[in-house]
């Protein structure tokens, strides 16, 4: 009579060595899960502390209540057993934060580092445009800063590159004692800049035959003749606009009563994308 594949199984003192081994592991690693989750939730490490760290100096725009409030939402746990991620979520959905981590300090304190947004223009919709050329969802009202955020705008990803344009704009224009106000990148490509006083300068693409830099700084440099030809010698040349699209010139519209310049910010406030670190 032949046996079975099981009755050879209880028959062999090898194989049933083997199961022991393994059910006794198994009941081991239970027990030891059963006693860590015990251990992680006694009243020992119930969170006593939360350190908040700034990463930029003192924090500006985001409130320790702001804070605690946040963590207290999340918190699921002692400091072992809470989960760090769902913390990390809480945080990262204020909008002044731009990076977060969350540590445990053993053995009751959690450990919160923050880098905040530093604001340094606007963007349509009513977003705002932090340092590196990023998109967040803070309010201009929250703005605190000594600083003046300037309108700027493109096509969806160009926040970047329209950043960097802004502060090379500022340098450039700032011999003619006016700051720039605001700058546009259209669908096209194409900028289209803004300057205190009202005046506008029509940019053009980056792909004309001479850079942008050389042309504004063309423009830049005949402002004294410009004002002189226009009457007004020894103060910055009244011009509603300046088209600088050309290569080897510009053609300029002259503000007369008939064109009434916009009131904008002083040229000698500072600007916020100047703010570069």
């Amino acid at each position: 009579m032949s046996q079975t594949p099981l009755r050879d199984f209880w028959h062999s003192p090898a194989r049933l060595n083997r199961l022991a081994g393994l059910l006794m592991a198994g009941s081991v690693i239970v027990l030891v899960a059963l006693l860590m989750n015990w251990l992680a939730n006694r009243p020992a490490f119930v969170v006593k502390r939360v350190i908040v760290d700034s990463m930029r100096g003192e924090l500006k725009h985001i409130s320790a209540p702001q804070i605690h409030a946040a963590i207290a939402e999340a918190l699921n746990g002692t400091v072992l057993s809470t989960d760090l991620g769902q913390i990390h979520r809480a945080l990262q959905s204020i909008p002044w934060i731009r990076t977060v981590t969350v540590r445990r300090i053993w053995p009751n304190r959690l450990l919160v580092r923050i880098q905040e947004q530093r604001a340094v223009a606007t963007w349509p919709n009513g977003r705002l445009v932090n340092d590196m050329g990023e998109l967040f969802a803070g309010l201009a009202a929250d703005h605190e800063d000594d600083c003046v955020l300037i309108p700027l705008a493109g096509p969806a990803g160009s926040e970047r590159l329209v950043l960097e344009r802004a502060r090379q704009l500022a340098s450039w224009v700032g011999p003619t004692h006016r700051a720039l106000q605001r700058l546009t990148l259209s669908e096209q490509y194409a900028w289209t800049a803004e300057l205190s006083g009202g005046m506008v300068l029509e940019l053009g693409r980056d792909t004309l035959a001479t850079p942008v830099e050389e042309r504004v700084r063309m423009f830049v440099k005949t402002q004294p003749w410009l004002a002189q030809k226009l009457g007004t010698p020894g103060e910055p040349a009244r011009v509603a606009k300046a088209d600088l699209r050309y290569a080897t010139g510009y053609a300029f519209l002259p503000a007369t009563a008939s064109v009434e310049l916009p009131k904008t910010a002083l040229a000698g406030q500072r600007l916020c994308i100047g703010d570069h670190t």
